[in-house]
Protein backbone atom coordinates (compact mmCIF):
# COMPACT_ATOMS: atom_id res chain seq x y z
CA UNK A 1 0.00 0.00 0.00
CA UNK A 2 1.84 3.71 -0.73
CA UNK A 3 2.50 5.44 1.99
CA UNK A 4 0.48 8.18 1.22
CA UNK A 5 -3.40 5.62 1.14
CA UNK A 6 -2.08 3.90 4.56
CA UNK A 7 -3.16 7.19 6.88
CA UNK A 8 -6.49 7.08 5.20
CA UNK A 9 -9.44 5.24 7.01
CA UNK A 10 -11.26 2.51 6.58
CA UNK A 11 -14.37 2.33 5.21
CA UNK A 12 -16.08 0.53 8.10
CA UNK A 13 -15.64 3.50 10.56
CA UNK A 14 -16.98 6.12 7.39
CA UNK A 15 -20.35 3.62 7.06
CA UNK A 16 -21.47 3.19 10.76
CA UNK A 17 -20.70 7.32 11.24
CA UNK A 18 -22.93 7.58 8.11
CA UNK A 19 -25.67 5.19 9.89
CA UNK A 20 -25.19 6.80 13.28
CA UNK A 21 -26.13 9.91 11.40
CA UNK A 22 -28.88 8.68 9.58
CA UNK A 23 -31.27 9.06 12.99
CA UNK A 24 -30.66 12.95 13.05
CA UNK A 25 -33.08 14.18 10.26
CA UNK A 26 -32.36 17.68 10.85
CA UNK A 27 -28.53 17.03 10.36
CA UNK A 28 -28.33 13.91 8.37
CA UNK A 29 -28.20 16.18 4.65
CA UNK A 30 -26.02 18.74 6.01
CA UNK A 31 -23.62 15.22 7.40
CA UNK A 32 -23.39 13.70 3.85
CA UNK A 33 -23.01 16.66 1.79
CA UNK A 34 -20.26 18.31 4.29
CA UNK A 35 -18.40 15.41 5.43
CA UNK A 36 -18.79 12.50 2.97
CA UNK A 37 -17.43 14.85 -0.16
CA UNK A 38 -15.11 16.26 2.34
CA UNK A 39 -13.71 12.45 2.58
CA UNK A 40 -14.15 11.77 -1.08
CA UNK A 41 -11.58 14.98 -1.11
CA UNK A 42 -9.20 13.96 0.59
CA UNK A 43 -8.74 10.63 -0.77
CA UNK A 44 -8.97 12.04 -4.12
CA UNK A 45 -5.86 13.86 -3.35
CA UNK A 46 -3.82 10.56 -2.00
CA UNK A 47 -4.67 8.75 -4.95
CA UNK A 48 -3.34 11.21 -6.97
CA UNK A 49 -0.50 11.88 -4.87
CA UNK A 50 0.14 8.09 -4.44
CA UNK A 51 0.42 7.76 -8.58
CA UNK A 52 2.37 10.69 -8.89
CA UNK A 53 5.01 8.91 -6.43
CA UNK A 54 4.81 5.35 -7.19
CA UNK A 55 7.99 3.64 -8.39
CA UNK A 56 5.30 1.26 -9.50
CA UNK A 57 3.24 3.07 -11.73
CA UNK A 58 1.95 0.06 -13.85
CA UNK A 59 0.50 -0.82 -10.31
CA UNK A 60 -1.38 2.69 -10.52
CA UNK A 61 -2.49 2.17 -13.99
CA UNK A 62 -3.85 -1.22 -13.28
CA UNK A 63 -5.70 0.28 -9.94
CA UNK A 64 -7.44 3.27 -12.27
CA UNK A 65 -8.23 0.30 -14.65
CA UNK A 66 -9.88 -2.17 -12.13
CA UNK A 67 -11.51 0.89 -10.52
CA UNK A 68 -13.23 1.55 -13.88
CA UNK A 69 -14.16 -2.01 -14.32
CA UNK A 70 -15.94 -2.50 -11.08
CA UNK A 71 -17.33 1.10 -10.85
CA UNK A 72 -19.12 2.65 -7.67
CA UNK A 73 -20.22 6.40 -8.60
CA UNK A 74 -19.11 8.87 -5.66
CA UNK A 75 -22.63 10.98 -7.36
CA UNK A 76 -24.21 9.48 -4.35
CA UNK A 77 -22.66 11.30 -0.95
CA UNK A 78 -23.23 7.62 0.36
CA UNK A 79 -21.08 6.01 -1.50
CA UNK A 80 -18.57 9.23 -1.80
CA UNK A 81 -17.75 8.76 2.11
CA UNK A 82 -15.90 5.42 1.16
CA UNK A 83 -15.63 4.98 -2.67
CA UNK A 84 -11.62 5.47 -1.84
CA UNK A 85 -11.59 3.32 0.77
CA UNK A 86 -13.21 0.70 -1.42
CA UNK A 87 -10.67 0.72 -3.94
CA UNK A 88 -7.83 0.62 -1.56
CA UNK A 89 -9.22 -2.51 0.66
CA UNK A 90 -11.58 -4.36 -2.00
CA UNK A 91 -9.02 -3.71 -5.13
CA UNK A 92 -5.52 -3.07 -4.40
CA UNK A 93 -4.69 -5.86 -2.37
CA UNK A 94 -5.43 -7.99 -5.83
CA UNK A 95 -3.98 -6.10 -8.69
CA UNK A 96 -1.31 -8.67 -9.24
CA UNK A 97 -3.64 -11.69 -7.67
CA UNK A 98 -6.07 -13.86 -9.32
CA UNK A 99 -9.26 -12.51 -10.90
CA UNK A 100 -11.37 -14.40 -9.29
CA UNK A 101 -10.27 -13.16 -5.53
CA UNK A 102 -10.27 -9.63 -7.21
CA UNK A 103 -14.26 -10.76 -7.88
CA UNK A 104 -14.94 -12.13 -4.28
CA UNK A 105 -13.27 -9.32 -2.73
CA UNK A 106 -15.13 -6.41 -4.82
CA UNK A 107 -18.42 -8.24 -4.99
CA UNK A 108 -18.13 -8.25 -1.05
CA UNK A 109 -17.36 -5.30 -0.32
CA UNK A 110 -20.15 -3.44 1.80
CA UNK A 111 -19.33 -0.67 -0.71
CA UNK A 112 -20.37 -2.48 -3.54
CA UNK A 113 -23.42 -3.95 -1.87
CA UNK A 114 -24.90 -0.62 -1.01
CA UNK A 115 -24.25 0.71 -4.27
CA UNK A 116 -26.01 -1.85 -6.18
CA UNK A 117 -29.02 -2.67 -3.47
CA UNK A 118 -27.80 -5.74 -2.25
CA UNK A 119 -27.89 -4.15 0.85
CA UNK A 120 -31.32 -4.33 1.01
CA UNK A 121 -31.30 -7.59 -0.63
CA UNK A 122 -33.54 -10.58 1.63
CA UNK A 123 -33.54 -14.25 0.16
CA UNK A 124 -36.95 -15.66 -0.79
CA UNK A 125 -36.78 -17.79 3.03
CA UNK A 126 -35.58 -14.85 5.03
CA UNK A 127 -37.38 -14.05 8.29
CA UNK A 128 -36.33 -10.50 8.02
CA UNK A 129 -37.10 -9.96 4.59
CA UNK A 130 -40.49 -11.64 4.94
CA UNK A 131 -41.22 -9.02 8.07
CA UNK A 132 -40.32 -6.40 6.60
CA UNK A 133 -41.87 -6.85 3.35
CA UNK A 134 -39.30 -6.57 1.02
CA UNK A 135 -37.25 -9.46 -1.34
CA UNK A 136 -34.64 -10.35 -3.33
CA UNK A 137 -32.73 -7.68 -4.95
CA UNK A 138 -30.98 -9.00 -8.39
CA UNK A 139 -29.06 -5.54 -9.21
CA UNK A 140 -25.84 -6.87 -8.04
CA UNK A 141 -25.93 -10.26 -9.81
CA UNK A 142 -27.19 -8.92 -12.99
CA UNK A 143 -23.89 -6.65 -13.11
CA UNK A 144 -21.61 -9.45 -11.90
CA UNK A 145 -23.06 -11.58 -14.55
CA UNK A 146 -23.48 -8.39 -17.50
CA UNK A 147 -20.62 -6.43 -16.61
CA UNK A 148 -17.85 -7.59 -14.03
CA UNK A 149 -17.73 -11.27 -15.92
CA UNK A 150 -19.97 -13.26 -18.52
CA UNK A 151 -20.76 -9.60 -20.86
CA UNK A 152 -24.02 -8.79 -22.20
CA UNK A 153 -24.02 -11.45 -24.25
CA UNK A 154 -22.62 -14.53 -22.23
CA UNK A 155 -25.28 -16.82 -22.86
CA UNK A 156 -26.59 -16.67 -18.74
CA UNK A 157 -30.90 -16.50 -18.38
CA UNK A 158 -33.06 -14.85 -15.96
CA UNK A 159 -32.80 -18.10 -13.79
CA UNK A 160 -28.90 -17.30 -13.59
CA UNK A 161 -29.63 -14.42 -11.93
CA UNK A 162 -32.06 -14.89 -9.57
CA UNK A 163 -29.82 -18.65 -8.32
CA UNK A 164 -26.66 -15.94 -8.18
CA UNK A 165 -28.91 -13.06 -6.01
CA UNK A 166 -30.00 -16.10 -3.96
CA UNK A 167 -26.61 -17.05 -3.07
CA UNK A 168 -24.96 -13.68 -2.33
CA UNK A 169 -27.77 -12.13 -0.26
CA UNK A 170 -25.62 -14.18 2.41
CA UNK A 171 -22.93 -11.02 1.77
CA UNK A 172 -25.58 -8.78 2.33
CA UNK A 173 -26.98 -10.15 6.17
CA UNK A 174 -23.23 -10.36 6.98
CA UNK A 175 -22.42 -6.63 5.87
CA UNK A 176 -25.84 -5.47 7.98
CA UNK A 177 -24.99 -7.42 10.67
CA UNK A 178 -21.66 -5.53 11.04
CA UNK A 179 -22.89 -2.25 10.75
CA UNK A 180 -25.40 -2.34 12.90
CA UNK A 181 -23.65 -3.76 15.75
CA UNK A 182 -21.27 -0.62 15.38
CA UNK A 183 -23.56 1.35 15.04
CA UNK A 184 -25.74 0.31 17.93
CA UNK A 185 -25.94 3.48 20.32
CA UNK A 186 -28.47 4.95 17.61
CA UNK A 187 -30.42 2.24 16.43
CA UNK A 188 -33.43 4.42 15.13
CA UNK A 189 -31.07 5.12 12.39
CA UNK A 190 -31.04 1.84 10.37
CA UNK A 191 -35.24 2.22 10.01
CA UNK A 192 -34.66 3.62 6.83
CA UNK A 193 -32.11 0.61 4.98
CA UNK A 194 -34.76 -2.03 6.72
CA UNK A 195 -32.93 -2.50 9.29
CA UNK A 196 -34.81 -2.46 12.41
CA UNK A 197 -33.65 -4.18 15.88
CA UNK A 198 -34.33 -8.08 15.13
CA UNK A 199 -37.48 -9.34 17.09
CA UNK A 200 -38.93 -5.95 17.92
CA UNK A 201 -42.72 -6.55 16.93
CA UNK A 202 -42.07 -10.00 14.98
CA UNK A 203 -44.97 -11.73 13.95
CA UNK A 204 -44.79 -15.71 14.16
CA UNK A 205 -47.24 -16.08 11.15
CA UNK A 206 -46.56 -17.54 8.35
CA UNK A 207 -45.47 -15.01 5.67
CA UNK A 208 -45.45 -15.23 1.51
CA UNK A 209 -42.02 -15.03 0.38
CA UNK A 210 -42.23 -11.82 -1.80
CA UNK A 211 -40.60 -12.17 -5.42
CA UNK A 212 -37.05 -11.08 -6.55
CA UNK A 213 -36.78 -7.18 -7.37
CA UNK A 214 -35.63 -7.09 -10.52
CA UNK A 215 -32.69 -4.78 -11.56
CA UNK A 216 -32.88 -1.18 -12.68
CA UNK A 217 -29.83 -0.42 -14.91
CA UNK A 218 -26.99 1.73 -12.84
CA UNK A 219 -24.75 3.64 -14.79
CA UNK A 220 -21.94 1.25 -14.90
CA UNK A 221 -23.91 -0.20 -17.58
Amino acid sequence: MPPRLKQLEASHNHLAEMFRQQGNAGTFGKFLRGTAFDVLAKEVGGRTNAAIESDVPFRERLVHFWSNHFTVSAKRPQIAIAVGAFEREALRPHIFGRFADLLVSVTQHPVMLIYLDNFISFGPNSLGGRHRDVGLNENLAREILELHTLGVDGGYTQDDVIELAKLISDGASSARKTLVASARTAPSSFDSMGMNRVGKGCSTKPIAAKPSIKANRHCAT
